[in-house]
């Protein structure tokens, strides 16, 4: 396991600004809960973000609650091997 930091921190140390910019972006929508708003435009940012990594990736959209305004849950495949992977 060891054996893999140095991969690991290379493409962290690549992958700063991108990382960065999608944390800026995320911040900067207002989805203070409750009421849950703009939930959906945030798993729009996080669905496009996956893409970029290369998951399938889809906006679940649920219907709306008394505590949620805007729900949504993002679901994120890659490959169809045996391990799962939760983004």
């Amino acid at each position: 396991m060891t054996e893999r930091v140095p991969a690991v921190q290379a493409w962290l140390g690549d992958s700063a600004n991108a990382m960065a910019g999608l944390l800026q972006e995320l911040v900067a929508i207002p989805t203070e809960n409750p009421p849950g708003r703009n939930l959906r435009v945030c798993a729009e940012v996080l669905r496009a973000a996956a893409e970029k990594l290369g998951f399938d990736a889809e906006v679940v959209k649920v219907d709306p609650t008394r505590q949620l305004e805007d729900p949504a849950i993002v679901r994120a495949t890659i490959g169809d091997g045996p391990e799962v992977v939760y983004y």
